[in-house]
């Protein structure tokens, strides 16, 4: 299968602020395609091998971290550094107050000189028995009493000695240095608190050795295999690195089965910190993929699309699946044709509902309107009826009237012979 992808030159960028409609439209199936014009690069694209991948979450996490704790019991007189501050080896920290181990230290180191007199003492004392002996002046147990006493204060030096040097490495331990050159996370002590042996101080890592921590479930162990290539994407920073190296721990977690992954990121990669969010692509075989170039799709939020020229030369407009995968080189679409059939399908679905929705409601208007006729016709009759019975009744009224009025008026224009009225004039 080939097509051809428009390449995206800079004035065609211009065009494109209707690329939101028009990938709606287009997952309808209603967009018109447009002809393409001169000037524009195509590319032909065909299907070609590809790694086939299987992504999993991580977290980034320094391959150096710890928390300083204190060695000593004490009050805290100093706090050198700050969250976020650069620290080279050696450096002091923080500082604890030193007098008490300064007392022991000078307890210690008097000790230790009365250990050495008491040992020079003790030898002074096993030479002259030496040569009292040689004279014959002492016998063999005075001898023996000399040199044990000898012994003795030799070993008691040796203790006291052992003693100073204890108290002079304590007394070393009320400045805190940095085990390694690196940032400080997290700062857990303020100037003026109590301290005891073992209480977290300081929180650094070691912003030149990064590596992914990963869980990768017990089904997917064997395709992944021993040494497994894979490729680290930083969404954040919009790039992707490989690995340096991969270790995959020989247990697994009991209650999730899942084993841990740990990918050892280069050195001094710029921009990693720990608890970063990351996705780690491991390659477990081999899949056909249609690539495009990069430059040929179009980004718009969450819209991913590429123009295709069609055998009639009209330029198309492909939405693409969120699913596909987007090299950093290559972009890979080689389900655009089946996803878009699925979206007209299913904006062919929502159209029909909508169809039938609108008969329904057409349906229900018809039944209203019929309704409303009936009525009108019902009210008409009966007003027509209305109409009909009062003009009866003022025709027979009029009637009855001009039979009343007749009488009345031929006695005014002349009586009949023989009335009444002629008996009246005659009078």
């Amino acid at each position: 299968m080939k097509e051809q992808i428009v390449l995206e030159p800079e004035t065609f960028k211009v065009r494109r602020v209707f690329l939101m409609l028009a990938a709606v439209l287009a997952a309808a199936g209603t967009v018109p395609a447009a002809r393409a014009e001169g000037g524009l690069a195509t590319v032909t694209v065909q299907y070609r091998e590809v790694p086939d991948t299987y992504s999993v979450e991580g977290v980034v996490e320094a391959t150096r971290q710890s928390t300083v704790s204190a060695q000593i019991s004490g009050r805290v007189k100093q706090v050198l550094f700050d969250v976020g501050d650069t620290v080279k080896r050696g450096q002091v920290i923080v500082r604890i107050d030193q007098r008490e181990a300064a007392q022991a230290l000078s307890g210690a180191q008097a000790q230790v000189m009365q250990a050495q007199a008491a040992l020079q003492e003790a030898k002074s004392n096993y030479e002259r028995a030496r040569q009292l002996f040689a004279q014959k002046f002492i016998s063999q147990s005075a001898l023996d009493k000399a040199q044990a006493d000898y012994q003795v204060a030799l070993a008691r030096a040796a203790a006291s000695e052992a003693g100073a040097g204890q108290s002079r490495i304590t007394k070393g331990y009320t400045d805190v240095v940095a085990p390694y050159s690196g940032l400080v996370a997290q700062r857990l002590v303020e100037v003026g608190e109590m301290v005891n042996v073992g209480t977290p101080l300081m929180v650094g890592f070691d912003p030149t050795q990064m590596r992914v921590i990963v869980s990768i479930p017990q089904y997917k162990l064997a395709a992944i295999g021993q040494h497994p290539d894979v490729s680290v994407e930083l969404p954040s920073l919009d790039r992707w690195t490989e690995a340096k190296s991969v270790t995959v721990q020989p247990i697994a977690d009991p209650r999730t089965h899942s084993t841990q992954v740990r990918i050892n990121l280069s050195a001094n990669e710029a921009g990693v910190y720990p608890g970063m969010f990351v996705r780690a692509y491991f390659t477990v075989g081999k899949t056909k993929k249609l690539l495009v170039p990069s430059s040929a799709v179009l980004h718009r939020g969450e819209v991913v699309a590429v123009y295709v020229v069609g055998d009639t030369g009209r330029l198309e407009l492909r939405v693409k699946n969120a699913q596909t995968h987007v090299d950093a080189d290559q972009a890979s679409i080689a389900r655009l044709t089946q996803l878009s059939k699925q979206a007209r399908g299913a904006a062919q679905t929502r159209a029909l509902a909508q169809i039938e929705l609108a008969k329904a409601q057409l349906s229900l208007d018809q039944d209203e309107l019929a309704d409303a006729h009936r009525d009108l016709q019902r009210t008409g009759g009966d007003q027509e009826a209305q109409i009909r019975q009062l003009l009866n009744e003022h025709e027979k009224s009029q009637t009855h009237e001009s039979e009343n009025g007749g009488g009345s008026g031929g006695a005014a224009d002349g009586p009949a012979p023989g009335g009444p009225a002629e008996g009246r004039g005659a009078r």
